[in-house]
Order: C-alpha cells, then sequence, then structure tokens
C-alpha cells in the first residue's frame, strides 16, 4: 500500500494557526502603537505582515514533502484566510470584522503560495 504524501487535515490547521498567530500578534501591536491611524493604511501596512505570516505557515507545511509544494502552500495560506476571519467575525462587530477581508485574503494567499514556492526551490536543492 503507498502512503499518501498529502497533509492531513491537522497539518493544514497546524500551518494556518503558524500564519494566524503572527498575524494576530501583528494585529495587537499595531492596535497598541499605531491607534491613530487611519483603517485603510493600516490595512495595507498590515497586508504585508499577512503575507509574511502566510509564507511563513506554507513553507513550515510544505518544506519536508516531495510533491505538490505550490498547491499545498496555496491550500495552507487559504486556511489561514479561512482561520482569521472566523476569529475576526467572532470577535468583532460585522463592519469591522470584514474591513479589508480582500487584502487579507490576497496576502495569505499570496504568501502561501510563495512559500510552497520556496519550499519546492529548497526541495529540488537536496
Amino acid at each position: 500500500m503507498i502512503e499518501s504524501t498529502e497533509p492531513k487535515l491537522k497539518g493544514y490547521f497546524g500551518a494556518a494557526l503558524i500564519a494566524c498567530g503572527i498575524a494576530w500578534i501583528w494585529d495587537f501591536v499595531s492596535s497598541l502603537y499605531f491607534a491613530g491611524q487611519i483603517a485603510l493604511n493600516l490595512t495595507i501596512i498590515s497586508s504585508l505582515v499577512y503575507l509574511e505570516a502566510g509564507f511563513l505557515g506554507a513553507f513550515v507545511l510544505a518544506r519536508k514533502l516531495p510533491e505538490n509544494h505550490m498547491i499545498i502552500g496555496l491550500r495552507a495560506g487559504f486556511g489561514a484566510f479561512l482561520v482569521n476571519l472566523a476569529f475576526r467575525l467572532i470577535l468583532f462587530e460585522l463592519a469591522e470584522a470584514l474591513w479589508g477581508v480582500i487584502i487579507y485574503l490576497i496576502s495569505f494567499t499570496i504568501g502561501g503560495m510563495l512559500g510552497g514556492l520556496l519550499a519546492k526551490k529548497i526541495h529540488v536543492g537536496k
């Protein structure tokens, strides 16, 4: 019997929690130090942090796998977006929770794909 190299749900959830943990720490720190910022400016600044968080979560998941790094990275980034969205919908009012949802989606998924790409490049080098 051939064992699948595809990560299980708990692997994707772990990658999503790594990415969301970084994003949530950033949200906390930015709320302390950038309290006077306009929401759009802070969302644009935060998109870079979300991109990095998606990158790190996907890279941690995909780095040891032999194939499908980009797809796994994309799934991990999208999973991080969904976990972050659920967290925001639970804690904040609807208008505040949905502020910047497109930017967060783009940042997490592109970060996930870049994490998968780096994992692929490192794996090919071995």
